[in-house]
């Protein structure tokens, strides 16, 4: 049924309902992912499919997000406009979409991996970090500046913690009761 005030252009359009099944081009990457997920499991290879490139009709790509699922760590990073990771349902498969000014997708990608390359330390920041630690470990909080701690005060507080240096570390009683503590409240939520 038309709008009123609506022409007929002749032009088809195809209506899909909310939550159909997969069609071809969805199933087809459903398959790749399959055989990706296989080669990380099996042999460690991490792979991805650049969305952008695939010709997924917009009801193709619900129906692929909606078959994958949701998983339950996500995270947002801010690389030239928003980014947005999240695992799906399925384990080792995660949906990344890069975003410029304006919320336009700049880039979407499906990676197969433990963790996506967006999240890794980059090699160039991993060697600035040992200084980086060493200023902030220097003073208290992180806080250059101000006067550090003794150097007995970082053994004292390792040992009040339950960890020492030559030894594994070993929680504590009181570590032992506030992990116990946090997961009987994440049961009860």
């Amino acid at each position: 049924m038309r709008e009123k005030g609506a022409r007929r252009l002749g032009i088809p359009v195809e209506v899909c309902a909310s939550g159909s099944s997969p069609g071809e081009t969805t199933t087809a990457i459903l398959h790749e992912l399959a055989i990706m997920l296989d080669a990380l499991v099996s042999v460690g290879d991490c792979n991805s499919v650049d969305l952008r490139n695939s010709p997924l009709a917009p009801d193709e790509r619900r129906a692929l997000k909606d078959t994958l699922g949701r998983g339950e760590v996500h995270a947002e990073v801010d690389i030239c406009g928003p980014t947005l990771a999240y695992e799906t349902a399925v384990p080792g498969i995660w949906w990344i979409t890069h975003s410029g000014t304006g919320d336009r997708v700049l880039g979407e990608f499906i990676e197969v991996t433990t963790c996506p390359s967006v999240l890794q330390t980059q090699p160039e920041d991993l060697s600035t970090a040992v200084n980086r630690l060493r200023a902030r470990c220097s003073a208290p909080n992180g806080r250059t500046g101000e006067p550090a701690h003794d150097a007995n005060y970082m053994a004292r507080r390792l040992a009040e913690l339950g960890l020492n240096r030559n030894t594994d570390p070993q929680p504590t009683t009181h570590a032992k009761s506030v992990a116990s503590r946090e997961r009987s409240n994440c049961d009860a939520d």
